[in-house]
């Protein structure tokens, strides 16, 4: 994993980096400079505590970007109780001592009662069945597979596995993410071209925005955010970004160009819409 994929899979980093984004890129609607200054102060911040230079680091100038070296981030005791550390920040997690373990992946722990990804509890996770899959983010327990720790919605744990990037499967649906892929034949699905960034969105104009409007009756909220992940597949009969659908794309010219790019014989595509239909969805999802 690239030092910038690690950064953007922080969930944090990763709503700072979106902060600053939309700072850069829209005149209308933009964040405000102290909402963009107060992301970038937090991308410098987790940048040092990881020992990464990302983006903030190459975007300021020297004496901006430098800092302090920040203790490591992760669980420790602190004045004999159990916390999360990350940089001056201490969360004390109550955990039971005796039974208290980091599991493999070290923003994850549990004890008898409980499980943990970092700082925060896994609402309803079973400790005693509780595992780590074996890629970085995918967990699950006897009842339910997580992304962090957010349930994906009707995943069987016994046939679940990961398939490639934001990827994954049971017995009879495909997933990216937390979100269900609605495609046409769960057999002859395969990802294509994936990156390992993730992301979390809260926003539902948003989301049907990036991936379109089969997916309004999904339940998005910053109580319920759909997790999703970058990359394309295809089932033989469609092309998917994401968990989106490509819209109106000829199967057999399609050709992906870039992470978000793609062309047909007919058209250019940006994630799952056409370059031309982008304009009209924007004025009605964005505005």
């Amino acid at each position: 994993m690239t030092g910038l994929s690690t950064l953007l899979n922080d969930a944090e980093y990763f709503a700072a980096f979106r902060t600053v984004q939309a700072y850069n890129r829209y005149e209308d609607q933009r964040p405000t400079k102290a909402a963009r200054d107060e992301a970038m102060a937090a991308m410098v911040r987790i940048e040092t505590e990881r020992g990464i230079r990302g983006s903030a680091h190459h975007t300021l100038k020297p004496e901006a970007a430098a800092a302090p070296a920040a203790p490591e981030t992760g669980f420790r005791k602190v004045d004999g109780e159990w916390a999360y550390v990350r940089g001056a920040r201490v969360h004390t997690l109550n955990a039971d001592k005796d039974s208290f373990e980091v599991l493999k992946e070290r923003d994850y722990a549990k004890d008898k009662n409980r499980v943990f990804y970092k700082s925060e509890e896994f609402p309803g996770a079973d400790p005693a069945t509780f595992e780590i899959l074996e890629r970085d983010r995918f967990a699950k327990d006897k009842k339910h597979v997580y992304v962090m720790t957010y349930p994906i919605p009707g995943a069987e744990a016994a046939s679940f596995r990961i398939l490639e990037g934001p990827y994954s499967r049971d017995a009879v649906r495909i997933y990216c993410g937390t979100v269900t892929v609605e495609t046409s034949n769960v057999e002859a699905f395969e990802p294509l071209e994936c990156t390992s960034m993730w992301h979390i969105s809260s926003n539902k104009n948003s989301f049907l925005f990036d991936y379109g409007e089969s997916f309004s009756k999904l339940e998005i909220s910053r109580d319920h955010p759909a997790v999703t992940g970058s990359g394309w597949g295809r089932d033989g009969k469609y092309y998917y970004y994401g968990p989106g659908r490509v819209a109106g794309a000829d199967y057999a010219s399609f050709k992906i160009v870039s992470d978000y790019e793609a062309v047909d014989k007919d058209r250019k595509y940006f994630w799952t819409f056409p370059e031309d239909e982008l304009p009209a969805r924007r004025e009605r999802f964005l505005k």
